[in-house]
């Protein structure tokens, strides 16, 4: 102990010397460290104040309640596009027109048959037979592109031919 004792005495400058120097650096330091503090505090105060008086906890309280108001209206129009979607599949969506001479020569093509089917093929082909005198008209019920009771004319296969091809884009669809 008297060694240690008498080699600060000896070196007593030095020693103040290098706790001086160990002082400054700590003071440098510490007043770096108050001035990155002061930053943060001021950015925080920014960030929670926000624009117009609104702070950031009442605008993540905002958002929170908005994405829960657009989450459950989000499911409304889902369960909407699904309803809509099944009833289109009923709705008549494919039609096709052809239009003959019953008569061969004496009416002009005034004779029709129309097909009109929803996307299972399932409708009604109507029949205008057109004469010079008299026009009847008929319907037959079809089933997934058939006709169950009754037998088609050549016409009415046509019509029911074309109104069950599916359009290109209804193809292009299914091939994604």
């Amino acid at each position: 102990m008297n060694q240690m004792n008498a080699l600060i005495a000896n070196n007593f400058f030095y020693v103040v010397m290098a706790f001086g120097v160990i002082f400054l650096i700590m003071l440098f330091v510490i007043i770096l460290m108050k001035m990155d503090i002061s930053e943060m505090r001021r950015q925080y105060k920014k960030m929670m104040s926000g624009s117009e008086g609104a702070n950031l906890e009442n605008m993540l309280s905002e958002h929170a309640e908005d994405t829960k108001r657009l989450s459950s209206e989000q499911k409304r129009i889902d369960e909407d596009i699904d309803s809509v979607r099944k009833l289109l599949d009923r709705a008549i969506t494919r039609v096709a027109v052809v239009r003959f001479d019953a008569f061969d020569n004496t009416s002009s093509d005034l004779s029709y048959c129309a097909a009109l089917l929803d996307n299972n093929n399932t409708g009604l082909i109507i029949s205008g037979i057109n004469g010079r005198e008299e026009a009847r008209t008929y319907a037959k019920p079809i089933v997934n592109g058939e006709s169950v009771h009754y037998k088609l004319t050549k016409e009415e296969e046509q019509a029911l031919r074309e109104a069950s091809t599916p359009p290109v884009r209804e193809i292009s669809r299914r091939l994604r």
